[in-house]
């Protein structure tokens, strides 16, 4: 296993809130040995992480943070990139998830 010096930082895009990225990322990262290779921050926000998760009924273990100073290297990070409550209906497009993803995207 790599000490956390040895790891790559990997920033994603949390994409379309209502599509199947954070299902993927999710799922990705349940094989605890991906850890081992990089850690991921997430760009977007954990209340939207924590509801696919509820969905998907997985304990894929998370942490949020508000800067890159408080990265944890045995967790999907999640960086807050806004506040505000979104509504997401999984599996259907909107206006509203498409500029969520843009935030994110131009947070990266």
């Amino acid at each position: 296993m790599a000490d956390k010096t040895d790891k790559i930082i990997v920033g994603i895009s949390i994409g379309d809130l209502n599509g199947i990225g954070v299902e993927v990322i999710l799922k990705t990262f349940s094989d605890k040995r991906m850890l081992d290779f990089c850690t991921p921050v997430l760009f977007g926000a954990t209340k939207v992480v924590s509801y696919h998760k509820k969905a998907l009924k997985t304990e894929v273990p998370v942490h949020g943070i508000t800067s890159v100073n408080q990265i944890n290297h045995n967790k999907i990070n999640i960086l807050n990139i806004w506040k505000e409550e979104v509504s997401i209906e999984l599996g259907k497009p909107t206006e509203t998830s498409g500029k969520y993803a843009a935030k994110s995207l131009e947070a990266l």
